[in-house]
């Protein structure tokens, strides 16, 4: 222990990354710095173990950093686009046996890790009982330890795949305590995607490099998770990463397409398109009146804005407003005020019997707005 020290280690680290001469005089490289990283993990684990157990004082390799993997990256993978993963289904569905596994297996493996993510380890080890298809929201789980993070993964599962394993079950007959896929080596799942891949005319390294092997097709659901439009969270959970960066950094891949597609959706900024927007906005109020229309409404038919009182009239007079009530204790409705009693005040209507304010008795108030305000509440019938 006395022979551990951090410039050691340094050290050491800094000759497995320099490339190496075979004997056929043939250049090869040194550890990648992911592969460097890994190490130096593996030795600030040992180090804070024989401090913990008393056989050291202190750590004296506590203040070293890893280097930035992303400035040395050797396998850099890639994302299948649509049309790629459609033509890759689509081939593997019919094709012969190969590495122990027919076609139709094969089309199934590649489906379920494009629509769920997991790994070849996951998928290798996922059992038939792990897969809840006859649920009105069929799931997928993976036992804690065949996962990467050692806890249990359950993910939803879309239900058009949920519909084809189920079938093939029933056609099978398959046991609720055998492996969905028993064949399937996860050593050599790389080799077999390639196969695949090959057959359907797809590159299996890209112009820039890029790899497109079997941990791609995790990329590829991540990025295609990401084209939905879910939230950061939404992503960051189906990827089960914990940091959102990893999700969006390295798993999530654009296209020049995409970035067009985004580009698209901004506003136009000259000057024709500047006239339109601002005879659209001439409209105001959620009927969509033009502007003008505002100045031949009578100012009596609109209430004061007060602390206390919640707007409830509205320019279309011939629509009832709620009165006094609370509809979310007893589900009751209480009549209507009509056109003529809008321009009438009516403190009631704003604080009730307890002086609190009655923010719930505007029917213009939407579930969304409820639910920003943290008190949604269950409308009555009709409402």
């Amino acid at each position: 222990m006395s022979d551990i020290s951090a410039s050691k280690i340094q050290n050491w680290l800094a000759e497995k990354r320099k490339p190496i001469k075979s004997k056929d005089d043939k250049i090869r490289e040194g550890a990648s710095i992911r592969t460097s990283n890994f190490y130096l993990q593996a030795f600030k684990q040992f180090c804070r173990w024989l401090v913990a157990d008393n056989r050291m004082p202190e750590n004296p390799i506590a203040y070293l950093q890893g280097q930035n993997p992303n400035s040395d990256i050797r396998h850099q993978r890639r994302a299948l686009n649509f049309e790629e993963i459609q033509k890759l289904l689509c081939e593997t569905k019919t094709a012969s046996v190969f590495q122990s596994m027919n076609g139709f297996e094969r089309y199934m493996l590649y489906a379920l890790a494009l629509a769920t993510g997991f790994r070849a380890a996951e998928l290798a080890s996922l059992l038939w009982q792990g897969l809840e298809l006859d649920s009105d929201s069929p799931t997928i789980t993976i036992s804690a330890g065949y996962t990467k993070n050692r806890k249990e993964a359950t993910l939803p599962l879309r239900n058009d795949i949920a519909e084809l394993f189920r079938k093939w079950q029933t056609e099978k007959n398959f046991n609720s305590k055998n492996k969905v896929f028993n064949n399937f080596n996860k050593n050599k799942a790389a080799k077999m995607l390639r196969y695949d891949l090959d057959r359907a005319g797809i590159e299996y390294q890209d112009q820039t490099g890029r790899f497109a092997d079997f941990h791609s097709l995790r990329h590829s659901f991540i990025t295609n998770i990401g084209k939905t439009g879910a939230s950061i969270k939404e992503h960051q959970s189906l990827a089960r990463h914990s940091k959102a960066d990893l999700t969006l950094g390295v798993y999530t891949h654009l296209s020049i397409s995409d970035e067009r597609r985004a580009i698209e959706k901004m506003p136009s900024f000259i000057e024709p398109q500047i006239q339109h927007n601002q005879a659209k906005s001439a409209k105001t109020g959620t009927d969509n009146l033009p502007l003008n229309t505002l100045n031949h409404v009578s100012k009596e038919s609109i209430p004061e804005l007060t602390p206390d009182l919640t707007p409830s009239a509205y320019f279309d007079n011939n629509r009832p407003t709620m009165k006094e009530t609370d509809w979310q204790t007893d589900g009751a409705i209480s009549k209507s005020l009509n056109s003529e009693e809008l321009g009438t005040e009516k403190t009631h209507l704003a604080t009730g019997g307890n002086n609190r304010r009655r923010w719930d008795s505007n029917p213009r108030i939407t579930v969304l707005q409820t639910v920003a305000l943290g008190r949604l509440a269950t409308p009555p019938d009709g409402i």
